[in-house]
Parts: structure tokens; C-alpha cells; sequence
């Protein structure tokens, strides 16, 4: 027996509300993407900053810069470890840094990449990304 009434469905929209809903998730949409771009090329300026500081030794007198950084930087060791990985790594890769650099390819995707590329297979495993 179905014991809901027609006061529990949700009422039907307006043309206009359903066209503002559609405005507003286009613009969610468009900020989600652009945000998301902008934190690839913040974490490229970090990347940028861990490995300089690494070659400049500013770290000296820690157990290691990964435990340093994870000290400093309030960062999960782990986290600590892939970013001075992946900034010395990116050194070797430009093509796929400057795509982190404008956001083209995120971090995660970047991560990805530099276990595995070399200067042979960087722009077939960028193109994949």
C-alpha cells in the first residue's frame, strides 16, 4: 500500500528556476575547473620552491628534507616524500612541468608521469594524461 500523498513529492519547478539551476551549475562547473587549475599551479610554485630550497641545502641539520618539509609545512611525511620526488623530477621533464605550471594537467596526473617518464616518452605520456 502506498501511504505517501501528493504534499510529500517535491514540487515541479518553473521553467525559470530550472533555467536558473542550469545557470547556476554551468557557473559551479566553470569555477570547479578553473579552481582546480589554479591549485595544479600553486603546487607547481611549491614544487618549484621544495626542490631550490633542497639545492641550497636550507634543510641541513634535519634527518631529511621530506621530514623537514613535513615539519614546516604541516604535511603528511608521505606527502612530504612525493612532492621533493616529483620537484626533482620535474627538472627532467619540462614539457610536463610547464603543463602543471598552467594548470593543463593536475598533480595527481603529474605524480603519475614522473614515476614513469623519461625524456623519450614524456610528450606520449603527457598527451595521454
Amino acid at each position: 500500500m502506498n501511504t505517501s500523498t501528493t504534499s510529500d513529492k517535491a514540487p515541479i519547478p518553473s521553467p525559470d528556476e530550472l533555467r536558473r539551476n542550469r545557470e547556476e551549475r554551468d557557473r559551479l562547473e566553470n569555477e570547479i575547473a578553473e579552481l582546480s587549475a589554479r591549485i595544479d599551479a600553486a603546487i607547481y610554485e611549491l614544487l618549484v620552491r621544495i626542490r631550490r630550497f633542497d639545492e641550497l641545502g636550507g634543510w641541513s641539520g634535519a634527518t631529511s628534507y621530506p621530514q623537514w618539509l613535513s615539519w614546516r609545512a604541516n604535511l603528511a611525511p608521505g606527502t612530504a616524500r612525493e612532492y621533493v620526488r616529483v620537484a626533482h623530477a620535474l627538472a627532467n621533464l619540462p614539457q610536463t612541468s610547464d603543463a602543471l605550471r598552467r594548470g593543463q594537467v593536475s598533480y595527481s596526473k603529474v605524480r603519475a608521469i614522473t614515476r614513469v617518464a623519461t625524456a623519450a616518452t614524456e610528450d606520449r605520456l603527457l598527451h595521454l594524461a
